[in-house]
């Protein structure tokens, strides 16, 4: 976005190239992403209008960085399109966390990548997202319902518009990602559930961050002026004591519990390493 030109700037097709190159280059590291940058794609383009030229000079640019990677995939998995993911799919007996689907290839990565299974989903999110986070959902209801109150002073500009939004953000990235089952036993033996799931529901915290500081407001702005600072620090203080216990002493996930995991691969390690080799 930064390299486009300014509105009112004259349209620089040279500088759409270097924007669409950027824009190539940061798909290439993580190609899922491209629904949420196309939908702001479209949005820069409505906003702008550019011309043909400049529109045409943003897809070579967005196409450049692909060619390599199209190049390499054929080379090593005889298609353009197909990744390394993918042959785990037909082999028998390995593990994948992948779905087979009647989609092509190339759909199915963009849109069911780990299939549809809404009941599992909806459960690790309960799991992973609303029990570790329960304030900051009841502060974000808080702070759409107050928000969506006529002649509130709380009031969201669009807020109707924020609050569907924010709906269909969660509801979306809770199916995506949470149909995601890990198949690997070891990974789910000594890896952690919570930041594989909760690092692609990042987007869901940032959002209702801003909603539980509406609620959060809201609620202050109930109670006596003087006793208001008093009221925010003790709710401040109250989100951060929980949250951290939780995360050092949760028995499953906490950092205490990571910090025996990691013990444990240190021996398993040490002793692979101290196994003579025709052992």
């Amino acid at each position: 976005f930064l390299p486009l030109p300014k509105k009112g700037e004259r349209e620089g097709v040279w500088r759409w190239l270097l924007a669409g190159l950027v824009l190539g280059l940061a798909l290439t590291i993580r190609t899922h992403e491209i629904l949420w940058v196309a939908a702001l794609v479209i949005a820069i383009l409505v906003w702008r209008r550019p011309g043909w030229r400049a529109c045409f000079a943003g897809v070579i640019g967005v196409a450049l960085p692909f060619v390599p990677i199209l190049i390499l995939n054929a080379y090593l998995y005889g298609s353009p399109f197909t990744t390394g993911y993918a042959p785990l799919q037909d082999a028998t007996g390995v593990p994948t966390e992948f779905a087979t689907s009647f989609f092509p290839a190339w759909l199915r990565a963009l849109v069911v990548p780990f299939g549809w299974h809404p009941i599992q989903a909806f459960g690790f999110a309960w799991t992973y997202l609303v029990v570790p986070y329960p304030w900051l959902w009841v502060l974000a209801v808080v702070g759409m319902v107050r928000s969506s109150i006529r002649h509130s002073s709380f009031v969201i500009r669009h807020s109707t518009s924020a609050i569907v939004g924010t709906i269909a953000l969660v509801v979306w990235l809770v199916l995506y990602y949470g149909s995601w089952m890990i198949a690997d036993p070891l990974v789910r033996a000594t890896n952690v559930l919570t930041i594989s799931y909760v690092r692609y529901w990042l987007p869901i915290v940032v959002v209702l961050a801003a909603w539980a500081g509406a609620g959060l407001a809201a609620i202050i702005a109930q109670t006596a002026m003087r006793w208001r600072p008093v009221v925010g620090v003790l709710a401040v203080f109250a989100i951060m004591l929980t949250t951290t216990s939780q995360i050092v002493n949760d028995p499953l996930e906490g950092l205490v519990r990571q910090y025996h995991a990691l013990a444990e691969h240190r021996l398993r390690a040490r002793a692979v390493i101290e196994t003579p080799l025709n052992a």
